[in-house]
């Protein structure tokens, strides 16, 4: 008979280091999709200030051009009198 050697371990050595890199796997993924994640979120911020920038240069753009939205000034009417002797006045309303 072979002599016994003592308590065996729980689980087997090779199969804790098997998990253990699969650990280290596991935490490497976790990392990445975090990274994606902060790149997917400065992307957006980047979105939302050029379409802030558009909205800007939209609304620049209409308050510019007041005959673009339809607003006219004012009607002016000039009046000519001519009299005897060369007198003449003009009236600007």
């Amino acid at each position: 008979m072979t002599p016994r050697r003592g308590p065996q371990p729980l689980i087997d050595p090779i199969a804790q280091r098997l998990a253990g890199g699969a650990w280290v796997g596991l935490a490497a993924w976790g990392s990445g999709h975090f990274r994606a994640g902060l790149s997917h979120l400065v992307t957006a911020c980047t979105g939302v200030r050029s379409a802030a920038d558009v909205i800007a240069l939209l609304l620049l753009a209409w308050k510019l051009t007041p005959s673009a939205r339809g607003k006219r000034g004012g009607d002016i009417n000039i009046t000519n009198y001519n009299r005897f002797g060369g007198r003449s006045t003009t009236r600007v309303k």
